[in-house]
């Protein structure tokens, strides 16, 4: 009975200390995050020229909660850091530490935004259209949009 008890007792040891280390790896993740948001936040408010009172004001906000995202005592609320990414034309994951790019923004569409769906074929396909061809793809697209409105 000794035995089975010394066994309960070892599962139960090596589970909370594999439950410590966890909540160490994360705390240390989690702080390591909050100090990389701090020196980017910091770093852009500074490239933009701004003091903490004047970044404050543009978001409605104390300038005490400017310091403490800059010291790396608060993390801003989802929204507000989709604000600040917007504001520093820079991507919530770069602010967060999570990539080094600044913006990872998609390219946007060249063509007309209400065409759903357009197929091409190109005779080398090693040469792009140029912003000509793309014009005037647009132009064609739009006339058909006209002639289809005056069959109605």
């Amino acid at each position: 009975m000794s035995t089975l008890f010394l066994k309960k007792v070892s599962c139960n040891a090596i589970f909370i200390y594999f439950l410590a280390t966890f909540e160490i790896i994360y705390v240390k993740e989690e702080v390591f995050l909050l100090e990389l948001f701090s020196i980017r936040f910091k770093e852009e408010r500074k490239n933009k020229g701004l003091t903490q009172e004047q970044l404050a004001k543009e978001f409605f906000l104390n300038k005490s909660s400017i310091s403490r995202y800059e010291k790396g005592t608060q993390m801003p609320e989802m929204v507000m850091l989709q604000k600040f990414a917007e504001y520093f034309d820079v991507s919530v994951d770069y602010l967060l530490g999570r990539t080094d790019e600044r913006n990872l923004k998609k390219e946007t569409s060249k063509l007309d935004s209400g065409v759903k769906t357009i197929a091409a074929h190109r005779i080398n396909p090693y040469e792009d259209i140029s912003e000509e061809g793309i014009n005037k793809i647009n132009e064609y697209i739009e006339m058909i949009r006209i002639m289809e409105q005056n069959k109605k």
